[in-house]
């Protein structure tokens, strides 16, 4: 092999690897973007919505009196004719009455309270799937980012390897290398072909996985923007974990339906000896022949809790209670741990990224001046070449994959914590 040729394959292998190849152009989609339309057209959080309006249809129904007035009417008209008296004698009978529950126990309120805690239960049941939606799209766009650097590099892997095939065929056919450099270089080029292909079909599923979570068409075409690695915002390590109790909108789920289920205890309670009372009223007018009576008359009607006083029921909403206040509990207790795992798998990650950035990546750079060097030398061969070619592609495969993890490790971090730390305005 010549000199110039193998001065001519590192300089292409070395702008190749450090300039991205243009692309078709596409919509340019921002992080901040995704996350908007995912608020605003995710079918997840369509659902949550629905449920928000049931739970308001449910407050409005607490703050109405359930028990309407009944009105009745009773009339009557007949005769009758005796054997001592000619004639018939005709008579006429008519009752109205109003009758109404009256509630005793402040049932009411008491319904209302639970209407409210469920109601505040579901919006916060909201926010956490809106932050659970939150989540779900920075894991997508960090892996569209991924794959689309990962395509470009497989596209890049491509063209070397068809230079390095090119230049092995003319140096072979000149008789300077053997034919199984040749060979080695053919295969090479079809190996880097298969694997753009598989990049290719990530990128298209990532991308399908972005837009479902957005709620836009499955077509729809885009490139993310934005820098591969999230940068981060200015969050103080040791509080994460303390305020995680405290802004968690699932904490403030659990606690909200803690308040519903003792609401509801409190209205079994109420209603197990005499809940209600039936107050009625009611006109009587009678007439017979030439006689005429008036009357009215007040009733009462007083439920008798002999055979049901709903202990069953008292029962069933004290367990509910009780399972609430554990499900609390452990809600509690798990967030410790997971901001505790998070902290470290961030950290743990951002110690590898930062080794590649300052030593590895460098390192392998001045590697390729020392074989572009040597190459014109003559202290290399083509075989050579091909191993540190395959060796520093796989560098900045490996590059990307701690990338994948410190992106991860961020958004566990986000999601443990429920507190901001992923600084989505960062500009490329």
């Amino acid at each position: 092999m010549t000199k110039s040729a193998a001065a001519g394959i590192i300089a292409s292998l070395i702008t190749a690897l450090c300039i991205a190849s243009a692309g078709a152009q596409e919509r340019r989609l921002a992080l901040t973007e995704a996350i908007n339309l995912s608020m605003a057209h995710n079918p997840a959080l369509a659902v949550e919505r629905h449920s928000m309006d049931i739970a308001g249809g449910e407050v409005t129904k607490a703050q109405i009196y359930p028990y309407n007035p009944e009105l009745e009417i009773s009339p009557a008209l007949g005769g009758d004719r005796h054997p001592s008296a000619p004639g018939l004698k005709f008579a006429y009978d008519a009752q109205v009455g109003v009758s109404q529950v009256v509630e005793l126990r402040n049932q009411g309120a008491i319904r209302l309270r639970r209407a409210k805690a469920l109601a505040d239960q579901a919006s916060w049941q909201m926010r956490d799937a809106e932050r659970g939606v939150r989540v779900q799209v920075l894991r997508a766009f960090s892996a569209v980012l991924l794959s689309q650097r990962r395509v470009r590099l497989a596209g890049e892997t491509v063209d070397l390897s068809r230079e390095l095939l090119r230049v092995a065929r003319e140096l072979y056919e000149a008789g300077h290398v053997p034919r199984l450099d040749a060979l080695r270089a053919e295969v090479e080029e079809r190996l880097a072909v298969n694997e753009q292909t598989a990049a290719q079909r990530a990128l298209t599923t990532r991308k399908r996985d972005l837009t479902l979570l957005m709620g836009q068409p499955s077509d729809l075409s885009f490139e993310a923007a934005g820098p591969v690695a999230y940068g981060t915002l200015a969050v103080v390590e040791p509080a994460l974990a303390d305020n995680a109790v405290s802004v968690r909108p699932d904490v403030k789920a659990v606690e909200a339906g803690l308040q519903a289920t003792e609401a509801e205890t409190a209205l079994v309670q109420a209603e197990q000896t005499f809940p209600a009372v039936n107050l009625s009223a009611h006109y009587e007018f009678s007439r017979e022949a030439e006689a005429r009576q008036h009357r009215a008359v007040l009733g009462l009607a007083v439920p008798l809790p002999v055979f049901n006083r709903r202990e069953g029921d008292l029962e069933i909403a004290m367990a509910r209670r009780s399972r609430q206040a554990a499900r609390l509990d452990l809600v509690k207790a798990t967030i410790s741990a997971q901001v505790s795992q998070a902290l470290e798998r961030f950290r743990a990650s951002r110690r590898i990224v930062e080794q590649f950035t300052r030593h590895i990546l460098p390192q392998q750079q001045e590697n390729f001046e020392m074989l572009r060097e040597g190459y014109q030398l003559g202290q290399f061969s083509l075989t050579e070449v091909l191993v540190i070619q395959r060796e520093f592609i796989q560098g900045r495969s490996r590059y990307l994959d701690a990338i994948a993890e410190f992106n991860a490790a961020l958004v566990d971090l986000e999601a443990a914590s429920g507190t901001a730390v992923i600084d989505i305005n960062r500009k490329p």
